[in-house]
């Protein structure tokens, strides 16, 4: 009856949601870590092509529910996909690690900080690392800077995390938070271009910035 098919249908979209979060969370992060090609070919897989077939094949197998079933399965053959995928690039490029392509060598290099704007201790400890780092007197005023404009113009109790990774080259502190969408334009206008690199991925606002050794 429409009530049971409208009740297994739910129960096969929430399931599909569930399963989705994954799939989609990785199609972000490889375009945030600049593997385009990958993220846009993963993409339109996960998105378009692996649905339809999908419902098209269990359509004809399995008759109506075969278009409800064919999402999350779709999901599962996507996430192999990926799987499969990351393996033989990493197999290629073997100093990286994970569904994420964490560097092996820069799991102790790498640190992490959580600051508020209440909390001033956490963001000297940040800064006192960086110059730890022989980061010079300008990057660590340009990121004390950022942290400023970040809590300035964004709700009392926003949350910025910030990884620092010290690469043999260079020294990168990258930057997340929830707050305003309108804050990164703040921060395009209180620096010059092209000194940071600025994104927005699963709802969060990020930023890069980059300091080379030599």
């Amino acid at each position: 009856d429409i009530a049971g098919f409208a009740a297994n249908a739910l129960k096969l979209y929430s399931f599909f949601f569930l399963l989705s979060i994954l799939p989609n969370m990785l199609v972000f992060y490889y375009e945030a870590i600049e593997r385009s090609t990958l993220s846009t070919v993963l993409s339109t897989l996960y998105t378009l092509v692996l649905p339809l077939i999908s419902v098209f094949v269990l359509y004809n197998l399995i008759g109506s529910d075969g278009i409800w079933l064919g999402f999350p399965v779709a999901c599962i053959i996507s996430m192999i996909i990926i799987i499969i995928v990351v393996k033989v690039i990493q197999k290629r490029e073997p100093k990286y690690s994970g569904l994420f392509f964490i560097e092996k060598d820069l799991v102790h290099k790498t640190k992490n900080f959580v600051l508020t704007d209440n909390d001033l201790n956490a963001r000297k400890e940040c800064l006192d690392h960086l110059k730890n780092l022989n980061a010079d007197d300008e990057f660590c005023d340009n990121a004390n800077k950022i942290f400023d404009v970040i809590f300035d113009t964004n709700p009392h109790g926003t949350y910025v995390e910030v990884l620092v990774i010290d690469y043999k080259d260079s020294i990168h502190v990258d930057i997340k938070y929830d707050g305003e969408k309108e804050n990164l334009e703040h921060l395009k206008h209180k620096f010059p271009e092209d000194l940071l690199k600025y994104a927005e991925v699963l709802g969060f606002n990020t930023i890069e910035y980059e300091m080379n050794k030599s």
